[in-house]
């Protein structure tokens, strides 16, 4: 007998759930449908452009407009220890192949040496 009680205990609950009316929302509340859309003022350049994003974009139009960027400040140059056949690439950006050691034109990282492919080396 206990278990028909049991059974009965979560219809009556779902039954109380579903007749449930919540109170109609004002017409300025948020939610209600018939709410106007809020008024929200723009940004007045509250975001300020510092030293390093205005370094950064710099480099990236100089990349895309193909010319070399300069490196970033405090960066270091490998320029010159190149071997002939050896090509460098960015980590991040693996679009990026040069010749010789230097940054990323687009992000200013360090190029690595490109690893050469499994199978080819005596090619």
């Amino acid at each position: 007998m206990n278990n028909k009680y049991l059974r009965l205990v979560p219809i009556a609950l779902l039954t109380g759930c579903a007749s449930y009316q919540s109170a109609p929302l004002p017409a300025d509340h948020p939610a209600s449908p018939g709410a106007g859309e809020s008024i929200t003022t723009p940004a007045h350049g509250s975001l300020g452009i510092d030293a390093t994003t205005r370094a950064t974009r710099e480099r990236l139009a100089a990349a895309q407009s193909g010319q070399n960027a300069a490196p970033p400040a405090g960066g270091t140059s490998n320029a010159g220890k190149a071997k002939a056949g050896d090509v460098y690439t960015c980590p991040m950006h693996p679009a990026v192949s040069e010749p010789k050691p230097g940054n990323c034109p687009i992000c200013g990282m360090t190029l690595v040496k490109k690893k050469p492919e499994a199978g080819h080396e005596n090619h």
